[in-house]
């Protein structure tokens, strides 16, 4: 059996799932093993890490050799993606030809989309061209000693797509740092966002776009005019240009500032049409927020939360009849799902798991 001494982590960019992936790994990965990260020059203070050792890349055009080099320099045992795509998986691969370096891959997203989840023709040709980008997976699979999936779901689907190496595909869900991640007193946290006690609050957090369910977030907002709604983050769909008087568009908000936001709300609404395994919803379940997904492969195997098709009448009939519930009934529901992420994505309950797959070889 291999002994890993050093893990190089491989970020072609930063964005703030990739950062809690870090954090993850500092604290569930035994102390004695060396981790390293190596990321492009612009973000590299943007991962702002305690144990991990960063490095970064300023040329796209040498990356190939230099990240080789650096593996080479620093003795690395082990190299795993952070995030990307099939293009990522080459440069992974050629990193390790020819040496005793192992590769493994460790896919939070939905790198092959299925044709029938499309309803629209942008969606259509953004589908083929995301999974053309990642057929180089193909070839690669041949040539890394482990791929990790992040959904159940996805995991089964990969293992009949990549049948001959079914032997080297496991399921390993990210961690969320549980401990961190707990309810305020709702009351206090309302006051302090200076929401009133009695209004109905609708919380989603993430993208405001098409892939994200932006369209229908959009029919939602307008037909719930008693309801108040927060979105947090980039507004790229143009259609929410037109204001609405109970909606809130919020800039993007730390982790702690999120807390308050989870606890505040009611109902947490995520209607994206593509995911690995988001850390959001299941960050909103922690603080004993019930949510509201949509039915896609990522999001179904979530206990608790309230599931709807990529239908407006449908998902109109669920949040009227979550308000329908009585406070203690929503609270109880709230609760379970704190219980069912604490049980299935926690530090303590993933940690084995996560030494298993990342030093046993």
């Amino acid at each position: 059996m291999a002994e890993i001494k050093n893990i190089c982590f491989f970020a072609s960019y930063y964005s703030f799932a990739a950062r809690s992936l870090m954090e993850s790994y500092e604290t569930i990965l035994s102390e004695n093993v060396n981790l390293f990260l190596f990321c492009p020059q612009s973000d590299i203070e943007k991962f702002n890490l305690k144990r991990v050792q960063k490095f970064s890349y300023y040329d796209k055009y040498t990356l190939l050799f230099d990240l080789r080099s650096f593996c080479k320099a620093n003795n690395i045992d082990l190299i795993v993606n952070v995030a990307g795509s099939g293009s990522t998986s080459f440069l992974l691969v050629f990193s390790k030809l020819f040496t005793k370096m192992k590769y493994m891959a460790f896919q939070h997203g939905t790198f092959f989309w299925r044709l029938k989840d499309i309803n629209s023709f942008p969606f259509f040709a953004f589908t083929i061209v995301h999974n053309l980008k990642h057929l180089f997976l193909f070839i690669s699979q041949f040539f890394m000693e482990r791929l990790l999936l992040s959904s159940i779901n996805l995991t089964k689907r990969i293992k009949r797509l990549f049948f001959l190496n079914k032997n080297k595909i496991f399921y390993l869900t990210s961690a969320i740092n549980t401990n961190f991640f707990k309810p305020k007193d709702k009351e206090l946290a309302r006051k302090k966002l200076e929401i009133s006690r009695d209004e109905k609050v609708i919380l989603y957090s993430g993208r405001i776009a098409y892939l994200k369910g932006s369209d229908f977030l959009y029919k939602i907002v307008e037909k719930n005019p008693d309801k108040k709604f927060i979105f947090i983050g980039d507004l790229i769909d143009k259609k929410f240009k037109k204001p609405f008087k109970n909606l809130i568009i919020l800039p993007n908000k730390s982790q702690k500032e999120l807390i308050y936001y989870y606890s505040a709300a009611d109902l947490f609404i995520f209607l994206s049409r593509t995911e690995g395994n988001p850390l959001v919803p299941r960050e909103a379940m922690c603080c004993h927020l019930p949510c509201l997904l949509s039915d896609i492969d990522a999001l179904t195997s979530y206990k608790h939360s309230i599931i709807v098709p990529f239908n407006t009448k449908k998902i109109q009939e669920a949040i009227d009849k979550f308000f329908e519930m009585s406070e203690k009934e929503r609270e109880k529901l709230g609760k379970k799902c704190r219980e069912y992420v604490v049980k299935e994505s926690s530090y303590q309950a993933l940690k084995n798991n996560y030494r298993k797959y990342f030093l046993d070889f």
